[in-house]
This record gives structure tokens, C-alpha cells and sequence, in this order.
């Protein structure tokens, strides 16, 4: 079974790092996809978005909990 609470939390995460990627007054673009891949049986969520990405020196930090550039 799925936590629906962790995976709202999660996607919101997401979406909110999104909109803090994208420059203010830029014209910005956040997408989110949804699909289920039938070899693996699983559903693959993705969350796009438009702004400058992570900059290589963060990338370590990528998976450290409660570690922010903000």
C-alpha cells in the first residue's frame, strides 16, 4: 500500500522546489507526468520544471535531510 500523506508531501516538495527554481518574471514552466510502466509495475511520477537546476557543487547534498541553499 502507498502513503498517500508522504506522497502528498513529497509531490508538494517538489512543486514548491519548482517554483523557487523558476525566476520571478521569467516565463516559467512546471510539469508534472504520470504513467505506469508495465515491465516493472510501477507508477513513475515526474516533476519538470524550466529553472537554472542544481548547481554540480549541491549534488552531493542532493539526498541529505534538512539540507537547504535557502
Amino acid at each position: 500500500p502507498m502513503d498517500t500523506d508522504g506522497m502528498h508531501q513529497v509531490l508538494m516538495n517538489l512543486l514548491g522546489n519548482s517554483l523557487d527554481a523558476i525566476k520571478p518574471g521569467s516565463p516559467g514552466l512546471i510539469k508534472v507526468g504520470c504513467r505506469f510502466d508495465p515491465v516493472t509495475h510501477d507508477c513513475v511520477i515526474e516533476v519538470t520544471d524550466t529553472g537554472s537546476g542544481i548547481e554540480a557543487s549541491m549534488m552531493r547534498h542532493l539526498f541529505e535531510l534538512f539540507h537547504s541553499t535557502k
